[in-house]
């Protein structure tokens, strides 16, 4: 069983990694103290030594309170220099809803994501910037954007 050091977060699982200047941000799946599943949604932002400069995050406690379901598979991105982070409501609604949000702004506003065409249920995909216009990458081979 994986912990995160100096925490009581264990059966961490699902990282996503993005890169800054001092160090990097990460998000993962685990259970937080005393907690069993369903699993929770984490962040925290380490130096390149691996000590946190930013405390870990719970983000089920903080977006779920918004969204009145779990936050599922949190996933790191860059847009202009800046750190992302999309996650859904995984299998706990029908369809699930997909968000994203500023992980380096200060008020960590929630945006809803709506994609036409999209299946109930989205888990598998990545967020991709180009030509000023986002777009998510469903399948590498074959593409589908």
């Amino acid at each position: 069983m994986m912990a995160l050091e100096g925490t009581e977060i264990s059966n961490l699982f699902n990282p996503s990694i993005s890169a800054t200047d001092d160090g990097f941000w990460v998000a993962f799946r685990g259970l937080g103290p005393g907690q069993s599943k369903p699993f929770q949604a984490f962040l925290v932002k380490c130096g390149y030594d691996g000590e946190i400069i930013v405390p870990v995050i719970n983000l089920s406690q903080v977006f779920g309170k918004q969204i009145g379901v779990p936050v599922c598979d949190p996933k790191l991105f860059k847009i202009d220099g800046r750190t992302w982070m999309t996650f859904n409501t995984g299998h706990f609604e029908t369809p699930n809803r997909i968000f994203i949000v500023d992980v380096e702004s200060s008020d960590r506003q929630l945006m809803e994501v709506r994609f036409d065409g999209r299946s109930p249920i989205e888990k598998n995909w990545a967020i991709i910037s180009t030509q000023g216009r986002l777009h998510a990458v469903y399948s590498v081979d074959p593409l589908i954007i």
